[in-house]
């Protein structure tokens, strides 16, 4: 695939997100003059007025062509409710939704492979039916359903963990990189106090990353799974153990350097389902990140943060995922061929 032919892929992709981000937001009734100043609250004129004023009163071709002119000089428009820029207020909250997601990714990662492994090592034997058995639960389990059994289950029987928010009210941590596990590891202050505020950040983050972990650690244990038995039957593998090599050598040195390359690929895409699932979660647990934001923008139809905002998180997954096939591009031989 040539480099031209995938840029133009991702621009297409920008343009269709900019059309449903735009359009399907004003499908839903109501406007967000109607919700700031009441039905009953003004009169016709000054509803008008207000229209003027946020250049709703214009018609939605021109609207639209304003908002994709404006994104591309990097203008994402301004918040109605709040009066801020749309990209100052995506940046401050990117860093809370990086820090969650990142860490339920790194979950799913750490239990994922070792119990695809497990499973491939242990193929049609118990612990293979109940690890696969337990990965289709997660990914067919909605997050939201979890997520509350979760609270009732770790929060309010056991009482082990806390229900939302992301360090205790009674640690004074500023915020610098945004990222709380760096930021309270940092600190000034004494050691204690840094120990302190970083537990603090763990307890809260443990709960909300173990839901959003779910479903990729289910996708990520199955590829490793599927993946793994493939390579287990080929014909290098069969000369290694020809040669006597022991199990340990012969999975660790052949099969899973080569099984792992397709896993790795999963691992990167991933990020587009923990963004969709960081929605939810975040609404669920009150985590201040790009996911609740979005969601009370929606609530209040606040139009340039429902743009602005998909169009960014669309810009992210699109990122990341042309950076997952070059890093592809360089460990898996066979991609070169291809290319």
């Amino acid at each position: 695939m040539s480099r031209a032919f995938k840029f133009g892929q991702i621009a297409t992709t920008l343009f269709g997100i900019t059309l449903v981000a735009f359009f399907l937001i004003r499908l839903v009734p109501g406007d967000p003059v109607t919700l700031l100043i009441g039905e009953r609250g003004a009169s016709p004129e000054a509803i008008a007025e207000l229209k003027a004023r946020i250049g709703l009163d214009r018609p939605l071709v021109e609207q639209y062509g304003l908002f994709v002119w404006n994104a591309l000089k990097g203008d994402l428009g301004v918040s109605i409710l709040s009066g801020r820029s749309v990209g100052a207020e995506f940046l401050e909250r990117l860093a809370a939704t990086a820090e969650l997601g990142l860490t339920a990714l790194m979950l799913a990662t750490l239990v994922g492979v070792p119990l695809g492994i497990f499973a491939a090592l242990h193929r049609g034997r118990l612990f293979d039916r109940l690890s696969m058995g337990l990965a289709v639960s997660f990914y067919s389990m909605p997050i939201f359903w979890w997520g509350l059994m979760a609270i009732v289950i770790f929060s309010v029987k056991l009482a082990w963990l806390p229900v939302s928010g992301r360090i205790g009210v009674e640690h004074d941590v500023i915020l610098k990189s945004g990222l709380l596990l760096v930021d309270s590891w940092l600190m000034p202050g004494s050691l204690a106090e840094s120990w302190a505020a970083f537990k603090s950040v763990i307890h809260h983050l443990l709960l909300p990353a173990s839901v959003l972990a779910t479903v990729p650690l289910a996708v990520i244990a199955r590829m490793t799974r599927s993946s793994l038995l493939e390579v287990l039957g080929e014909d290098y593998v069969r000369t290694a153990r020809a040669k006597g090599l022991s199990r340990f050598r012969v999975v660790a040195l052949h099969a899973l350097r080569n099984a792992l390359i397709p896993v790795v690929t999963v691992i990167g895409l991933m990020l587009g389902t923990i963004l969709t699932g960081a929605i939810l979660t975040e609404t669920i647990f009150s985590w201040p990140g790009l996911g609740r934001w979005l969601v009370s923008a929606v609530l209040s139809r606040d139009y340039p943060v429902i743009q602005g905002g998909i169009l960014m998180v669309a810009v992210v997954v699109l990122t990341t995922s042309l950076l997952v096939e070059i890093f592809y591009y360089f460990i898996s031989p066979r991609s070169r061929g291809r290319g």
